[in-house]
């Protein structure tokens, strides 16, 4: 993992060496180990590169990396599994003097022989990275299929500027810059999504999308190599005819492929294990072919509505890894909600950032990579969304009434007081977490006309409408976000869900969450489920497999239980979740006054303070 920097300008600016070493220092956390710059002779074009060291430890994998006349280059954040595959097709076809065992040079050389567009297409792996070509007059800029590494950039009439994240263009851009729609985002859903940022002139591209830009007038072309919709498509519901255990035995072989890919590093590979079905099905993997005892790690809280690390501790004892468990404490949560403006380089909502943030941190004292479940519940139908919303949303109208009565007779805060003191006293395995998280769910449910308003009332983090942001309109954002036409050729309501969470939720939310939580830390994750080998995989298996009696992921519990006994899952892991209501009901109440304070808002000028 590392951070990538680039600055093209046009011929009346040259590109000083302060300016992109300025930029590597806001980058330092994503790659501590190293650091280099390269700028063109005539000073227009300028790399820089900051490296967490994984695979070829030495000083000859370092960037920007060149070809020996110096003519292309390239800097690369990420991994590619497939690059010695890669290497020996090249060293087949034409010979090369190899100066690094790197997935880089790797990259590198692939575009030299193939040219960009069949390289997107050859390598496996997560990449944001960027290659000039000095003798076609062009740069090519591009990101993994599912957004795993980000990659932002910023272009006006005099310049082009990328960057791994936006720290350093927040000491560039005023505040008349920031997007009123990205806010009203923000606020309405938790995250910006791509290809959007907090600032009008800065744009994300998207997964599975490169840029071409023109060297002598900064033109630049939007291209899309890989669509998860294009994919699902080709591959849906191809095993409708096969059974059970022959689905179950193709995912079986897959997995073992990806995840021994996945274990590629000249570092030691971890891995983040919760206990649920998702990381156990991947630390399984992980032990079977690693030749040393893996080292798993979790994180619980002193607090029984959200504590799950025992289901860990259970998975991790029966698979003998290395187990690292550590119960984070109120002041250590404190201290984390302190740096997350640091940690994230842009807004964004998800109070999962936190115990993210604080178990990459207890990792990263012990690896550099580690293994994640990330990707799981959206490829095989995880989330309860899923799993009720159809049933609850076609309730009959009176039971709608009388369930939506009972449910809103008492607060939020006061359905999570009654549970604190009934978990007490249900059996450890009985306990309810997030209790009042699941009652507020059901009761916006049960006033959603169909699935599609039921599911972006679900993911919508807030019911505030435009009167939030000041002069700002509210978009169409249902229609805009889930095109019926383009989703008439999947049969079924729960799968329109799972599409519609890759292509936004999981990629601006979930991954934009462990890549800047872990990165802080100088963690590389990496998401064997997001590998497209399992993608396609998922895309053949019928819905019938995944969800199941009011359970999702049934395939994959099926294949988990074959290596690990099924009565160590005594309660299924809930979700990454944080106590921050009982915070901001106390050690943060007065802090969150401040932040809501009138005049405060008003001086802003972004948001309505009434």
């Amino acid at each position: 993992m590392c951070g990538i920097f680039g600055i093209l300008n046009k011929e009346n600016y040259k590109i000083s060496s302060d300016l992109i070493n300025q930029a590597l220092e806001t980058l330092r956390r994503r790659g501590p180990d190293n650091k280099d710059i390269w700028i063109s002779k005539n000073g227009r074009y300028g790399l820089g590169h900051t490296r967490l060291s994984i695979q070829d430890l030495s000083f000859r994998a370092s960037q920007p990396m060149f070809n020996r006349n110096q003519s292309v280059g390239i800097v690369f954040n990420g991994e590619i599994y497939n690059h010695n595959y890669l290497r020996n097709n090249i060293n087949s076809s034409k010979e090369f003097e190899w100066i690094s065992s790197s997935d880089t040079e790797t990259i590198l050389n692939t575009y030299i022989n193939y040219g960009f567009k069949k390289t997107l297409n050859l390598i496996n792996g997560m990449f944001a990275f960027a290659i000039i070509d000095l003798n076609k007059n062009r740069l090519f800029l591009s990101r993994d299929r599912f957004g795993e590494k980000p990659l932002y950039y910023y272009t006006n009439k005099d310049s082009f500027i990328f960057c791994s994240d936006l720290n350093f263009m927040n000491s560039l851009i005023t505040k008349e810059e920031i997007s009123k729609r990205s806010l009203y985002e923000l606020i309405s859903y938790g995250y910006i999504s791509s290809p959007n940022s907090i600032y009008k002139n800065v744009k994300k591209i998207l997964p599975g999308h490169y840029l071409e830009i023109n060297l002598n007038n900064l033109n630049l072309i939007n291209c899309n190599y890989w669509s998860a919709k294009k994919e699902l498509k080709k591959n849906y519901n191809k095993y409708i005819d096969y059974n059970e255990e022959k689905i179950i035995n193709i995912l079986d072989n897959r997995f073992s492929e990806v995840v021994n890919d996945y274990m590629i590093s000249d570092v030691e590979v971890g891995s983040l294990l919760s206990g649920g079905i998702d990381s156990s099905l991947i630390t399984s993997y992980l032990t079977q072919f690693s030749k040393k005892q893996i080292k798993t790690f979790n994180l619980g809280y002193n607090d029984i509505n959200y504590d799950e690390s025992n289901n860990a501790k259970e998975v991790a004892s029966y698979l003998k890894t290395s187990h690292k468990s550590i119960i984070v404490s109120k002041n250590e949560c404190l201290d984390a909600i302190s740096k997350l403006k640091n940690i994230y380089s842009e807004p964004f909502a998800d109070s999962s950032q936190i115990p993210t943030y604080l178990i990459s941190k207890f990792a990263s004292q012990y690896v550099k990579v580690v293994l994640t479940g990330d990707g799981g519940d959206e490829l095989f139908g995880g989330y309860n969304r899923y799993i009720h919303t159809s049933k609850i949303v076609n309730y009959p109208i009176y039971s709608k009434k009388i369930l939506f009565f009972i449910l809103s007779s008492l607060s939020y805060h006061q359905w999570n007081i009654l549970f604190k003191y009934l978990n007490k006293l249900l059996k450890k395995d009985n306990k309810i977490s997030q209790p009042a998280d699941k009652i507020y769910k059901v009761i916006q449910l049960l006033n959603c006309k169909n699935e599609k308003e039921a599911y972006f009332t679900l993911t919508r983090s807030s019911e505030l409408r435009n009167s939030i942001v000041l002069n700002y309109n509210v978009e169409d954002y249902t229609n805009a976000k889930w095109n019926d036409n383009e989703y008439n050729f999947l049969n079924n309501e729960n799968e329109k869900m799972m599409l519609q969470d890759i292509l936004t939720y999981m990629t601006d939310d979930v991954l934009c969450k462990v890549d800047r939580a872990s990165m802080f830390n100088s963690l590389e994750t990496r998401q064997p489920f997001l590998d497209q080998r399992i993608f396609e995989e998922s895309a053949k298996i019928p819905i019938k497999y995944k969800i199941q009696n009011n359970s999702g992921k049934n395939i994959l519990k099926k294949l988990l239980f074959q290596k690990i006994p099924k009565n160590i899952f005594k309660k299924i892991k809930t979700g990454f979740a944080f106590p921050l209501d009982d915070l901001l009901q106390t050690t943060l109440y007065e802090w969150c006054n401040d932040l809501l304070d009138y005049k405060l808002i008003k001086n802003q000028g972004f948001f309505n303070p009434s």
